[in-house]
């Protein structure tokens, strides 16, 4: 990844961010247990279409609560942006919970703030752990995005709106665990093991 005016800053990447890349379909599916890397690779993935997008583009990051996103996305996000060097030439907006950058602005929007939901438009929207979402919630969303939605959920609920409100012909879904994150060091891999025995 490359910020404008900086030099050349690489990121190792997961296959997630990849399957992010080359798909064109409107929904986009990353299902996957926890430290599979989905979200982290969505946040680059993110970070990577503000940098090489031709028009300006509204993106929101979405998640059932503030304290949720802010304690786990939003700090993500803002932690490659400020890897990548691409934070440095850009606003943040902390009150407002945006960041703008060539144009583009990355909001940051929980559903307890519904009028935020309901009343704006956007070209991209990432739903981080979607499987908190109402099917209303997703449906007022999905209205309101021109280009497409990211989803992220761990796959715990046997039944879901998930599993039945996205249409085949305009859905990529892909399943990840740990073992697709080439990149978690020794110490947590040791962490998951031992609760994988316990379990």
């Amino acid at each position: 990844m490359e910020a404008s005016g900086t030099k050349r800053v690489e990121q190792q990447l997961n296959r997630q961010f990849y399957d992010l890349l080359h798909s064109d379909r409107r929904f986009r599916v990353h299902r996957g247990g926890t430290r599979s890397g989905k979200s982290w690779a969505c946040c680059q993935f993110i970070a990577y279409t503000i940098q090489t997008t031709k028009r300006p583009l509204l993106i929101d990051i979405i998640r059932k609560t503030m304290p949720a996103l802010r304690g786990s996305i939003m700090r993500d996000m803002i932690q490659i942006l400020m890897e990548t060097n691409i934070y440095w030439h850009g606003v943040h907006n902390k009150t407002e919970n945006t960041f703008t950058y060539n144009g583009s602005t990355i909001s940051f929007i929980s559903l307890d703030e519904s009028q935020k939901i309901r009343g704006r438009r956007r070209d991209i929207a990432l739903l981080e752990e979607a499987n908190e979402l109402l099917l209303e919630d997703f449906r007022q969303i999905n209205m309101r995005t021109s280009d497409f939605l990211i989803f992220t959920f761990n796959p715990s609920d046997p039944v879901h709106w998930l599993y039945e409100e996205l249409p085949a012909e305009e859905t990529d879904e892909w399943v990840t665990t740990y073992k697709d994150n080439k990149f978690l060091s020794k110490d947590i891999l040791r962490q998951i093991w031992s609760h994988i025995e316990r379990m």
